[in-house]
């Protein structure tokens, strides 16, 4: 289990015209979270994640609150199962953010703004990633008196989000902010050289 506790200030300097940078603030913020653990012994594993937070943000044309709420929950269950050497992991969670601000969009004529309505994302999110058997090989002969060994590794996930449907009434202050719908398809190949 971790318990955090932060406080921070970050700015991002778009010019070098006074006043021209993005500042955002935590004060403060609490994060609660697990890594994964089972269920007795049962092969379906959970882990979340809950954060407490203020949060703000000012830059030129833009201002929040001194203190924007925001309270975060993603909890998941997962099941991994290995099969013949290969390894499925299905997993399903959900992610629910209140804000005490929303973002109102600006127009051509009118910046956004932030107003004090709040506004509650419920997010749905699953993926399935498949790993098949490793293939690997011992090479006979020695460099430099050690044995060297090459391992390929094929993986493959499958990620599906759904359930944004005001992302553009959500100010963004740092990664919790800036979920999207998503269906993707992520492969890749690992080589090893030990």
């Amino acid at each position: 289990y971790s318990l955090s506790f932060l406080v921070s200030r970050y700015q991002d300097y778009q010019s070098v015209n006074p006043g021209d940078y993005i500042d955002i603030a935590h004060t403060p913020s609490f994060e609660f979270s697990t890594v994964e653990r089972s269920f007795g012994v049962s092969n379906l594993v959970y882990s979340y994640d809950f954060a407490a937070e203020g949060v703000s943000r000012h830059q030129i044309g833009f201002e929040t609150a001194p203190v924007v709420g925001r309270l975060d929950g993603h909890p998941y269950l997962a099941i991994p199962k290995l099969f013949d050497g290969w390894t499925f992991r299905p997993e399903a969670g959900v992610r629910e953010t209140y804000y005490t601000q929303r973002l109102v969009p600006g127009s051509v004529s009118v910046a956004p703004q932030a107003v004090s309505d709040a506004i509650n994302r419920n997010v749905f999110d699953t993926s399935m990633e498949i790993r098949p058997p490793s293939l690997s090989k011992i090479f006979d002969r020695k460099i430099h008196g050690y044995l060297i060994k090459h391992t390929v590794e094929p993986r493959i996930v499958y990620r599906y989000q759904t359930g944004i449907n005001d992302f553009d009434q959500i100010i963004r202050f740092d990664e919790r902010d800036i979920l999207a719908d998503t269906n993707e398809v992520e492969y890749g190949v690992v080589n090893r050289i030990y």
